[in-house]
């Protein structure tokens, strides 16, 4: 019988642990450097803050690689509901903690808005309202035009993640049954389909309006991320196939990514998804088979750990 979630000891890899707390780290500094003034032209460090949103896909491959690794599948409905329960036990006090004392941002930027511009007070509840329930439902990711309000500037990723949670058991059932062929078509046309939404974010970006901004936040295009970290791991780790296909594409993506983050003339913000993606994932399975003492194990899972916290620190620092 398959097991069912976690009842099966799985031992913690310290160096993924630690790529989670490095993301949350990235993210945290991006928005501090764009809140606070960035370092020096000169820094090798700014080019690398500037490339935050590649912080984001590194967070939710993370996201799909570690589920993976933790949930092998879901033997009943038992276990599906110990799942969500696990999940919103660890996400939602932090970040209800984090909407409740930044509250008082509710109101910023919502004077551009028809309902408030119209009928002033009288539209400020129903707008208020109605964020506070996106809020509450983990929803703020599908109106990107609300992301100058409250923290939504910051907590939109954990909508994009609540998304990716509730579609997480039946893709981790799909995943397990496609065969070597399938599975291996598909994870290879992943990081192809988040060169191309990168793209979309490129050309679809005008001087009047944000329409880039769909491109970059809403669940569904982020969702081959998401994808690519759990089928990464069915394909490199659970079924053991292509490794060797894997570092020398990573080998061959670094450069590329190099030369796209140091570069400053080339166009664009985000383009750099897909060779980032093949990178990422090369490390992830790198990692696994890192060892050290276990005082640094020790404290590089504790990082891991508040790697949470850490990330949802960056509302505190949203540019106003």
């Amino acid at each position: 019988m398959n097991p069912a979630p976690e009842t099966i000891p799985r031992r913690e890899f310290f160096a993924i642990n630690g790529l989670r707390f490095f993301a949350a780290t990235w993210v945290l500094l991006f928005h501090a450097s764009i809140h606070f003034g960035h370092l020096s032209t000169a820094s090798l460090i700014q080019p690398i803050l500037n490339q935050g949103v590649l912080a984001m896909t590194l967070f939710f491959m993370l996201s799909g690689f570690i589920l993976s690794y933790r949930y092998a599948c879901f033997a009943s409905r038992e276990s599906v509901h110990e799942y969500i329960s696990a999940r919103i036990g660890r996400l939602y006090p932090v970040y209800l903690f984090m909407g409740l004392t930044t509250i008082w941002r509710i109101g910023e930027g919502a004077g551009r808005f028809v309902i408030i511009e119209e009928y002033g007070y009288l539209g400020a509840v129903p707008f208020a309202m109605f964020a506070i329930f996106l809020f509450v439902f983990g929803l703020q990711a599908w109106f990107p035009n609300l992301f100058g309000i409250w923290n939504f500037g910051g907590s939109w990723s954990l909508s994009v993640e609540a998304f990716f949670y509730s579609l997480f058991p039946k893709l981790r059932q799909t995943i397990r049954r496609l065969n070597d062929r399938s599975l291996r078509m598909v994870t290879y046309a992943l990081p192809l389909t988040i060169g191309l939404i990168s793209v979309g974010l490129l050309v679809s970006e005008t001087r009047a309006t944000d329409n880039s901004k769909m491109f970059y936040v809403l669940p569904i295009f982020r969702l081959p991320e998401f994808l690519l970290g759990m089928c990464g791991y069915a394909l490199f780790v659970e079924r053991k196939l292509d490794q060797h296909i894997l570092a020398w594409l990573s080998a061959m993506a670094i450069p590329v990514l190099v030369v796209g983050v140091y570069w400053r003339d080339l166009p664009g913000l985000v383009e750099w998804g897909a060779p980032a993606s093949v990178v990422f994932m090369g490390v992830f399975v790198a990692c696994l088979s890192l060892d050290a003492t276990q005082i640094v194990k020790t404290v590089v899972n504790y990082l891991g750990r508040i790697s949470y916290c850490v990330y949802m620190a960056q509302c505190t620092c949203l540019p106003g």
